[in-house]
């Protein structure tokens, strides 16, 4: 009696074989609940729909024999580890502006997709959303976050430019301050 693995194909003499191995489709269907993953799933299909017009969703046994399967990946865990405003938004943005797939998890992709961002944001939304990312910088530092809004504020008004990008960690908290300042 023989072990077949459903993902590869290979067989295997025994069970206790087929349950530890570990092959790269095996791999990727292990991992199809993880966050980055399913970001890339999203980014795939996205690409999908933009590009080529498609209406049906492919499946996620498609992105796991796709070529591209890393590079979406990459792309996702990238979106995650840099804590990206609105990830659908910036996926919508790299597949519109035609940036090579390679070149999505570049910080010149991203600085330009915020600069976009920027241009379209309220200074209402990006405020709230600046205040969003100061709580969650406070749950994960055991701070009070109007300690960092205090910080925050003593800089835009010493600074006084329509821009102001602050990076704590791996946050970027971009606020237009052009309306607080003159107004």
């Amino acid at each position: 009696m023989s072990f077949e693995c459903q993902f590869c194909k290979k067989s295997f003499k025994r069970e206790k074989t087929l349950a530890v191995h570990l092959c790269e489709q095996k791999r990727r269907w292990i991992n199809r609940d993880e966050k980055y993953v399913r970001l890339g799933f999203l980014a795939y299909n996205r690409f999908y729909e933009i590009t080529q017009g498609a209406t049906k969703q492919k499946t996620y046994e498609h992105f796991t024999k796709s070529n591209y399967y890393t590079g979406f990946t990459r792309f996702g865990k990238h979106t995650l580890e840099i804590n990206a405003i609105d990830p659908e938004r910036f996926i919508d943005f790299v597949i519109t502006n035609s940036i090579a797939l390679d070149k999505w998890c570049s910080d010149a992709v991203y600085e330009t997709y915020i600069r976009e961002l920027n241009k379209k944001e309220t200074a209402e939304r990006a405020i709230e959303r600046g205040i969003l990312l100061m709580q969650q910088w406070s749950r994960e530092n055991d701070r009070p976050y109007m300690y960092s809004l205090g910080k925050l504020v003593g800089l835009v008004l010493s600074i006084g430019s329509n821009q102001v990008a602050l990076v704590h960690g791996s946050f970027l908290i971009v606020i237009v301050a052009v309306h607080l300042l003159h107004h």
